[in-house]
């Protein structure tokens, strides 16, 4: 879990770290399914900058849902090189939806 800073910056040092994403990285950001996705690119569109944490832009923001101080859920795949930053709120829908799924229907 994380939290977007009010200039969009994703403050997530250590989960970075583990994707090998240091300063000067380089990544793709894109927006699959309303979710961000952001991927390690040699020739990637955004750097990392020095602080460790990852700029999102206005529009991948807005696209997303993304509100700064509003947590959301940070998914990564060390060996893909991938993170995928899920709202909170997609998230909480998204378990209501198996767990209704889970007890046989939609009891209201």
């Amino acid at each position: 879990m994380a939290r977007l800073d009010r200039s969009g910056r994703l403050s997530a040092r250590e989960l970075l770290g583990v994707l090998g994403w240091r300063p000067g990285s380089r990544v793709d950001i894109g927006v699959v399914a309303g979710v961000l996705v952001a991927a390690s690119a040699s020739t990637g569109r955004h750097v990392m900058r020095g602080r460790g944490g990852l700029c999102v832009p206005a529009a991948v923001r807005q696209m997303c849902g993304l509100l700064p101080g509003v947590p959301v859920l940070l998914a990564a795949s060390p060996s893909q090189q991938v993170l995928v930053v899920h709202p909170v709120d997609t998230v909480a829908r998204l378990l209501t939806d198996y767990h209704i799924r889970l007890a046989g229907g939609d009891h209201g």
